[in-house]
Order: C-alpha cells, then structure tokens, then sequence
C-alpha cells in the first residue's frame, strides 16, 4: 500500500491468498479489513487501518467515508505536528 499509493478494501482476508498465511491474520483472525492513506503535500506518511473479525464487514461506501476522512484528517495531523 504505501509503494502503490492504494487503498485497501478486504471482504474476507482468510480467503485471500495474498493474506491468508499472514501470521497476523491468522493470529488475529482478520476477516474484513480496510485501509487509506494519510498523506500531505503528495506525500504518504501514514495510513488509517481498520479490522472486523467478521467477513465481509465494511463495503465500499464504508471506504469511500474512510478516504474522505483520511484526506481530510493528514492536512491536520502534520500541520499539529509542525507546530
């Protein structure tokens, strides 16, 4: 995600090969994840991650509010953390 500069929206990471052996998928039983970018001046510098136990938990609408917010709340965190 951070080389891509995507986001990430999984309905169900136990059944995706890409993140299934995850040792903390597994540990954690991750079954729906998402993910978006903080990022100031067109550079990353975090992101907002969120997980449910459930599959299939968030849709993309819920990603959707995610991007917004994450666009919205990088601005803030490096402008409180320049001062």
């Amino acid at each position: 995600m951070l080389l891509t500069g995507e986001s990430l929206l999984l309905q169900d990471a136990m059944s995706d090969k890409a993140f299934s052996m995850q040792e903390s998928i597994m540990a954690m039983q991750i079954h729906s994840a998402m993910a978006a970018h903080l990022r100031f001046r067109g550079k990353i510098f975090g992101l907002i991650y969120l997980e449910r136990d459930r599959e299939g938990a968030f849709s993309k609408d819920d990603m959707e509010l995610l991007r917004a917010i994450a666009f919205i709340t990088g601005p803030i965190i490096e402008n409180a953390r320049l001062r």
